[in-house]
C-alpha cells in the first residue's frame, strides 16, 4: 500500500498543481472581465463627454456667428441713420448737437410704433425736404400712419403732405390725426384699406377741399367709391374729381386719358340735373351761387334710386354726368348712398382709431423683432461711440477663429475616438 501511494505522489502534485493554475486562470479572468467593464464604462464616459463639449461648442460657434451677423446688420443700419442725418442737414438749419438729439431719438419714436428706424428718419428728412419746420412731429404722424394702416413709407408721407396742403393745415398735426383716425376707423369697418383710402385721398384731396367737400365727406365719397366698385382708387378718385368738376361747372382736365370738360359738356351737365327737379345753382342777393355738390349729389341719389332700371333718365344722368369713364363709379356711389351716410357716421367719435390698430401692429411678432432690432441697433451704435466697437469684434472673431479650428480638427466621423479624447482633455483643463 504504502509503496502504491508513493508512486501516485508524483501524479497527485502534478493534478494539484494544475488545478491551482486553473483556479489563477479563472481569476484572472474575471479580473480581465471586470476591467472590460470599467474601460467600456470609461470610454461610454468619455463619448458622453465629447458629445457634450460637441454641443458647447457648436452652441458657442452659432452663437458668435449670431452675434457677429447681427452687429454687422447694425452697423449697416447705423450707417444708413448716418447717410440720412447727412441729407437732413443739407435741407435744414441744423446744428450738429440738434441733428444728433434726432439720431438719439429715433430709435425710442420708431420703437414706439415697432416701425424700423430707418423708415422713421427717412420721414424726417421727407417732412424737412417739405419745409415743415415741425418735421420731427409730421413723420411721427408718418410712423403712425405706416404701422396702423400698413403704408409703405413713401405712400405715408406723400399722403399726409396732400391732405395738410389741400386743407390748409399747415403742418397741424392734431388736425391731421384726426383725418387719419376717421380714415382708419372707416377703413377698420367697411370694405376699403387704408392703402386704397390714402391713394385716393392723396389724388383727389386737392379738388375735393376746393370745392368745400369736409373730411369726412371725402372720406365716404371716396371710400363709398372703392367698397362698391372695385376700381382702383387712383381711377375712383379720378372719376369722384370730375362728377364734383361737372357739378360744379368746371371746365379742365379729369385726368383719365385726354379727357377734357369743355363748356358744351358742362351744359349737358346742367341741363339733365334740371330736367330731373336738381338744380346747381340758387339765387343769393340777385346773384348766382353754386350750390353744396354734396347736397346736389343727394338729391340726384334720390332721384336716380326711384328710377326704374330700365329707365331712359336713368341711363342719361350716367350719360350726361357720368360720361365715359366716370359713369360706373357714378352709378354705384348713387346705388349706394346708404353706404356713403354710414361711413360718414363711422368717421365720427373716432379719436385714438389709428393709434390702437398702431398698438396692434406693435406688438405682433414683426413689430417686436423691428423694436428688438432698434434696441439691439442703438445698443451697438452707443459702444461704437465709446471707441470699444473694435476691440469688441476682434474678440468676437478671435474667439470664433478658436472655435472653427477646434471643431475643424474633428475631420470624419471615423475620427470620434480622437475628438473624444480632445474634448476629454479640453473640459479637463476648463
Amino acid at each position: 500500500m504504502d509503496k502504491l501511494l508513493s508512486s501516485l505522489q508524483p501524479k497527485i502534485k502534478q493534478i494539484t498543481e494544475k488545478i491551482s493554475a486553473l483556479a489563477g486562470s479563472f481569476k484572472n479572468l474575471g479580473a480581465a472581465i471586470s476591467q472590460t467593464g470599467k474601460l467600456t464604462a470609461l470610454f461610454k464616459n468619455q463619448f458622453s463627454q465629447a458629445s457634450q463639449a460637441f454641443s458647447q461648442w457648436l452652441s458657442l460657434g452659432n452663437g458668435v456667428n449670431f452675434l457677429i451677423s447681427q452687429t454687422r446688420d447694425s452697423i449697416a443700419e447705423l450707417k444708413n441713420v448716418n447717410t440720412v442725418l447727412t441729407e437732413i442737414s443739407k435741407t435744414s438749419n441744423l446744428t450738429q448737437q440738434q441733428l444728433k438729439a434726432i439720431g438719439d431719438t429715433a430709435f425710442d419714436a420708431a420703437s414706439k410704433y415697432g416701425a424700423k428706424v430707418s423708415d422713421y428718419l427717412a420721414g424726417v428728412q421727407e417732412m424737412y425736404h417739405a419745409g415743415y419746420k415741425n418735421a420731427e412731429q409730421m413723420a411721427n404722424l408718418s410712423t403712425l400712419a405706416q404701422i396702423s394702416g400698413g403704408l409703405d413709407p413713401g405712400l405715408a408721407n406723400d399722403y399726409l403732405i396732400a391732405s395738410d396742403a389741400a386743407y390748409q393745415y399747415a403742418g397741424d398735426t392734431e388736425k391731421l390725426n384726426r383725418l387719419l383716425d376717421g380714415q382708419s376707423q372707416v377703413t377698420s369697418r367697411n370694405a376699403v384699406s387704408m392703402e386704397e383710402l390714402a391713394y385716393a385721398t392723396k389724388e383727389a384731396a386737392s379738388h375735393l377741399a376746393n370745392a368745400g367737400i369736409s373730411e369726412n365727406e371725402l372720406t365716404a365719397l371716396l371710400g363709398a367709391g372703392i367698397a362698391t366698385t372695385r376700381e382702383s382708387s387712383e381711377t375712383v378718385a379720378r372719376a369722384v374729381k370730375g362728377i364734383i368738376m361737372s357739378l360744379q361747372q368746371v371746365q379742365g382736365e379729369t385726368g383719365f386719358q385726354t379727357e377734357v370738360l369743355d363748356e358744351q359738356q358742362l351744359q349737358k351737365v346742367e341741363a339733365r340735373c334740371h330736367s330731373l327737379g336738381v338744380e346747381l345753382e340758387y339765387m343769393q342777393d340777385g346773384a348766382a351761387r353754386l350750390r353744396d355738390p354734396m347736397e346736389v349729389l343727394k338729391e340726384l341719389a334720390t332721384v336716380y334710386n326711384s328710377l326704374p332700371e330700365d329707365s331712359a333718365q336713368k341711363s342719361g344722368i350716367l350719360s350726361d354726368i357720368g360720361g365715359k369713364y366716370r359713369s360706373n363709379v357714378l352709378s354705384s356711389i348713387l346705388s349706394n348712398w346708404d353706404l356713403y351716410e354710414k361711413m360718414l357716421g363711422d368717421y365720427e367719435n373716432s379719436g385714438g382709431a389709428a393709434f390702437d390698430g398702431a398698438m396692434k401692429s406693435a406688438n405682433s411678432l414683426e413689430g417686436s423683432l423691428n423694436q428688438l432690432k432698434n434696441t439691439w441697433t442703438d445698443t451697438v451704435g452707443n459702444i461704437a461711440d465709446s471707441g470699444s466697437m473694435i476691440a469688441i469684434t476682434n474678440g468676437l472673431n478671435g474667439l470664433l477663429s478658436v472655435v472653427n479650428k477646434i471643431t475643424a480638427a474633428f475631420g470624419p466621423l471615423s475620427s470620434i475616438g480622437l475628438g473624444a479624447g480632445l474634448f476629454a482633455g479640453l473640459k479637463n483643463v476648463g
